[in-house]
């Protein structure tokens, strides 16, 4: 080593100690025996939707009245083994579900989004085969797919893979995100009836969307620290900008062959393209290891091209729409 190399590693030295000892290590880790009681909101509402069939614009559809789905969840988890940044053995308890449409201003409830409310269900880590069994420990559901109700509500997918100090940034990728984002709501909808609307959200918009956020999405996150020294919280804001295209040909013309009522519709194109764009933050408690509040506020863009058999001739339908996603959750420690 050159005699200069080796001053100048001596000088920089206390420097790099000082970055290390202002770094922090942000890990899910509440203790053994504590539950913690969640909540969370999910809203989403489009409005001033447009339609041009065969290139004849229709102007604002529905008198301009704002399409609305609204959710709320609210459960316990009750830890009784956590390690390795995950819990390993606990049980949720489903306290209330709640999911309504607006159409027309006019709220509806989604029949069947509640039917988790008062069960509690068992979950425990498989080390080798990376999963979690999942087991009904209270409640009399017997046709729910368990296997698909989401384990990581806890926002683990937005936590930096390292130590990190003020200013560090990280992305957020895939599946752990969205289970973050999708997964209360998606745990409603298991109960949603397959031949009404809310089956239509289900399966055509948001497990496609779900699918192809599993693969692609991207949050970009920033850490902004503890913004007060005498707490035990810091703060990661977030945000997003992305856009996807998903193509729904196929579950638009399975959901029409399966209802009750024959629609007599085959759609040779129905693909959706989404523009997302917006802030959110996550604050993380230090001292009880885990979420403590999460925001996210986006607006959503939404462009569909559909192709339509009718009279043996392609009927082309381009819809546009603009409008809001919500995401609000918190966490508080009841024992």
């Amino acid at each position: 080593m050159k005699r200069a190399d080796f001053i100048l590693g001596v000088l920089l030295l206390p420097c790099l100690e000082l970055s290390r000892s202002n770094e922090e290590r942000l890990v899910f880790e509440p203790s053994a025996g504590s539950v913690v009681s969640k909540q969370f909101t999910f809203d989403i509402e489009f409005s001033n939707t447009t339609v041009a069939i065969a290139g004849y614009e229709y102007g604002s559809v529905g008198y301009g009245a704002p399409i609305r789905l609204a959710t709320s969840v609210s459960l316990d988890d009750a830890y009784t083994k956590v390690g390795d940044g995950r819990p390993l053995d606990f049980i949720r308890r489903f306290n209330k579900l709640s999911g309504k449409w607006f159409l027309d201003g006019v709220p509806e409830d989604i029949l069947g989004f509640w039917r988790l409310s008062d069960c509690d269900v068992r979950f425990q880590w498989d080390p080798e085969e990376r999963q979690y069994s999942r087991a009904l420990e209270r409640g009399t559901l017997l046709d729910l797919e368990f296997s698909k109700l989401v384990a990581d509500i806890d926002f683990r997918g937005f936590l930096p893979p390292e130590p990190v100090h003020r200013g560090s940034k990280w992305t957020a990728y895939g599946r752990p995100a969205m289970d973050g984002l999708f997964g209360c709501t998606e745990m409603g909808l298991l109960g949603a009836s397959t031949d009404r609307d809310e089956g239509l959200l289900r399966d055509i918009v948001l497990r496609p969307f779900r699918e192809l956020g599993d693969e692609k999405l991207e949050i970009e996150c920033v850490y902004l620290g503890n913004q007060d020294p005498d707490s035990n919280r810091a703060d990661i804001s977030m945000h997003v900008d992305q856009k996807f295209e998903i193509d729904v040909v196929r579950p638009v013309n399975d959901f029409c062959l399966a209802a009750p009522m024959e629609l007599g519709l085959e759609f040779e194109a129905f693909e959706l393209q989404f523009h997302v764009e917006g802030p959110g933050s996550l604050t993380w408690n230090f001292k009880e290891g885990h979420f403590e509040a999460f925001e996210l506020a986006l607006k959503v863009e939404l462009k569909c091209e559909i192709r339509l058999s009718w009279g043996g001739d392609p009927l082309p339908i381009h819809l546009e729409t603009r409008g809001t996603a919500k995401w609000n959750g918190s966490a508080l420690r009841k024992q």
